[in-house]
């Protein structure tokens, strides 16, 4: 989209501690975490918001997968709203297809996300 990317305008939010803490640990060696670039969890990254966020789904079963889900009474994944209502640009989403898929509310994200960009995902 022609934007200038800084550190500062990106976010990464995934569901685990562990993982915020490894990619700390690896991008400490880097300027980016100096300059500004957040990674956080859902829930820590209520009311704020960058032009690019990144939702790791780091996940490897359907069992992970249905705790990471938090349905509202709407029937609404609470915590995938929120990650995704975050970016002001872009979202970029990493995560294992195949697993995703067992979920019918990230089966739909992804067949919305193919359809919106024309290519499988």
């Amino acid at each position: 989209n022609d934007l200038e990317l800084r550190a500062d305008s990106i976010g990464i939010i995934t569901p685990y501690r562990a993982q915020i803490a490894l990619l700390r640990q690896e991008l400490g060696r880097d300027e980016l975490l100096h300059d500004g670039l957040t990674i956080d969890t859902v829930e820590r990254y209520q009311g704020g918001a960058r032009d690019v966020i990144i939702l790791s789904l780091c996940t490897n079963s359907v069992l992970n997968l249905e705790q990471m889900v938090s349905l509202n009474d709407e029937n609404v994944d609470r915590k995938l709203n929120v990650a995704l209502t975050r970016a002001r640009e872009q979202v970029i989403i990493l995560g294992n297809e195949d697993i995703l898929r067992t979920n019918r509310i990230y089966a739909a994200l992804l067949d919305y996300v193919e359809e919106l960009v024309g290519v499988e995902v």
